[in-house]
């Protein structure tokens, strides 16, 4: 594991890797902006809550990943709420399972996986910005503008060059459907091979 804060005061950013009681490897990496809380809350419970699920029991990890990403968004802006503090951080987040030979990959955001291969690298995940079409008429349909290259928050006070994440309750007002920042990651599973030496 390593980390770099940069120049900000203080390090925003989170992640965990283990071996899980089922046997399986986790790593999750969660990229905090304006705060440090959601980050900190997403590494505690992204993984705790995925192994609770039915789904993870039933061996549907993909689906218990899903889950757990919405269920750790949802309770931590109802944890934020109810604790008043004004709590406007929020994270991206991209998590992976290994399971014997199958992959299970995670993101929300733009923090990305990759996989180096036979000596060369390749992304596993897409970045989730302000210039992916799809990304763009998503958050144009729910009413969101583009302004300074990323999203602007509905009270004006802020922006992100984020398009999907963890936490950041002022821009998830009403259900998830209309949600302008969405929890929900994208999901892959490729199947590993001896050529396959690393993931970051």
């Amino acid at each position: 594991m390593y980390e770099l804060k940069g120049d900000r005061g203080y390090m925003e950013d989170r992640l965990v890797v283990c071996q899980l009681p089922t046997g399986d490897l986790f790593a999750g990496v969660y990229d905090g902006h304006c705060g440090e809380g959601c980050a900190e809350y997403a590494k505690q419970h992204v993984h705790e809550t995925m192994m609770a699920r039915p789904e993870f029991a039933a061996g549907d990890i993909g689906e218990a990943m899903r889950q757990s990403f919405h269920i750790t968004n949802d309770e931590f802006i109802a944890k934020a709420a109810a604790e008043g503090k004004g709590e406007e951080s929020g994270t991206t987040a991209v998590a992976v399972l290994i399971r014997g030979d199958t992959m299970y990959v995670a993101n929300t955001g733009d923090s990305r996986a990759s996989i180096c291969s036979s000596g060369v690298g390749a992304a596993l995940t897409p970045d989730h910005k302000p210039d992916d079409p799809a990304e763009m008429a998503r958050i144009k349909a729910l009413g969101g503008e583009l302004d300074y290259g990323g999203i602007g928050s509905p009270d004006g006070s802020n922006f992100l060059k984020c398009e999907r994440s963890l936490g950041d309750v002022q821009y998830k007002a009403g259900p998830r459907d209309r949600h302008l920042l969405c929890a929900e990651p994208h999901l892959f599973t490729p199947e590993l091979t001896p050529s396959d030496a690393l993931v970051v």
